[in-house]
């Protein structure tokens, strides 16, 4: 022979509302229902061994009782054999596909008690997370160049892509040769590698230098960024040069966290105040005094901005009266971004802390209630599904 079918057994028991038993309830993990005593009253009081499961077939018909309940509504507690050894918060479903098995109550207490121990141990609600990309660069062809001569203060050379800043300088005004390349290493087509390089003619001895170079950049998944950023390149030596090389990644640097479920453009704007290249034409007074710290205290005051992070400059002592001025700009493939996650991913982060500490304690609880009902360890009656024991001959 072989099992081709099982059917349950319960053993329910009852308890007036005023009882120690109806004060469990709040903690039980079973199902609960309320009985009229009339019909309890009707139901034939029989008593069945253990024996009688083992050696009768069950009949979900026939009720057998044993110490009958005393007046008042009573109480109705089922173990649900159907569905034992499963939370019951995933029995819920079950009353979904079984309209007759309903009325399941979760354990409160175990609800409770878990969100309690997930709320007062920390890091339930995420406010910030982390994620690691890829941005997209690309060089805007904005630059401006100060040169510092040996000669002094006051003797610096000055060339930008700004037409009107180049106006301002004068005799400043330096002639440069830019040129600038792009390279995709990884054909994922995002750009890697950016090249600049500046040579600059007849400044005579120089012995510093500082260069600001614009770029877009943006930034996908998790968070929608779109910018224009920057990367400051210096260096000084007491030694007159013929030229500076810097080798560093375009870092990105944020004072908060980015709020998540949108584009981000707030920062969509030249990061050069007097820039005229197809954007609004701004102030350019500062241009006439070069005041590059104004220009960086505002760049630097924003929320998201972007950094060369070179490490190893190489200054190349000399006299020329020519000086080259070389920036290999990396992208980084694996930038981290700190950003404000939505509703829905704090939600699902947090559901999973709480089911976890929650099946511990519904196993707990099912244990005690275990032991509170089966060792009569308070007063309730019993109905089971258990034929009464007949004999065969």
């Amino acid at each position: 022979m072989v099992q081709v079918y099982v059917e349950p057994i319960s053993r329910r028991h009852y308890a007036p509302y005023f009882s120690v038993a109806f004060l469990y309830r709040p903690f039980c993990i079973s199902e609960c229902r309320n009985i009229s005593p009339r019909i309890l009253a009707q139901t034939p009081i029989a008593h069945t061994s253990v024996d009688d499961a083992v050696s009768r077939p069950m009949n979900q018909s026939s009720l057998s009782l044993s110490h009958p309940a005393r007046g008042g509504r009573a109480l109705f507690l089922k173990m649900s054999p159907r569905f034992a050894g499963i939370p019951p918060l995933f029995s819920l479903f079950s009353d979904i596909a079984d309209p007759s098995h309903s009325h399941t109550n979760p354990t409160v207490a175990s609800l409770i008690i878990a969100f309690s121990i997930a709320l007062t141990s920390g890091g339930l609600w995420v406010k910030t997370h982390t994620y690691v990309t890829q941005p997209s660069v690309r060089f805007k062809y904005d630059m401006l160049l100060v040169f510092e001569t040996t000669n002094g203060p006051g003797t610096e050379r000055v060339w930008s892509t700004f037409d009107s800043v180049n106006y301002l300088m004068g005799n400043k005004l330096a002639p440069v040769d830019i040129s600038a390349s792009e390279q995709d290493v990884n054909s994922d087509g995002k750009v890697d590698l950016i090249d600049i390089k500046a040579v600059v003619r007849g400044v005579g001895d120089v012995n510093g230098v500082k260069a600001l170079m614009a770029f877009d950049y943006s930034l996908g998944g998790r968070v929608d960024l779109v910018m224009n950023s920057m990367a400051y390149a210096s260096h000084s030596s007491p030694l007159a040069g013929s030229g500076l090389y810097v080798d560093g990644y375009l870092r990105l640097d944020q004072r908060d966290a980015i709020p998540a479920g949108f584009t981000r453009h707030d920062y969509n704007y030249s990061v050069f105040p007097f820039a005229e290249h197809g954007e609004a034409k701004g102030d350019t007074r500062h241009a006439s005094t070069l005041r590059l710290p104004v220009v960086l205290n505002q760049y630097n005051f924003r929320n998201e901005s972007t950094y060369l992070d070179a490490k190893t400059p190489v200054w190349e002592s000399g006299n020329s009266p020519d000086f080259t001025f070389q920036a290999r700009v990396r992208i980084p493939t694996s930038q981290q971004v700190l950003y404000r996650p939505t509703t829905l991913e704090i939600w699902k982060f947090a559901w999973v802390q709480i089911l976890a500490i929650y099946i511990i304690f519904w196993w707990i609880f099912t244990k005690f209630e275990y032991v509170v009902f089966h060792h009569r360890i308070v007063d309730t009656r019993v109905v089971s599904d258990l034929q009464a024991k007949s004999h065969r001959f």
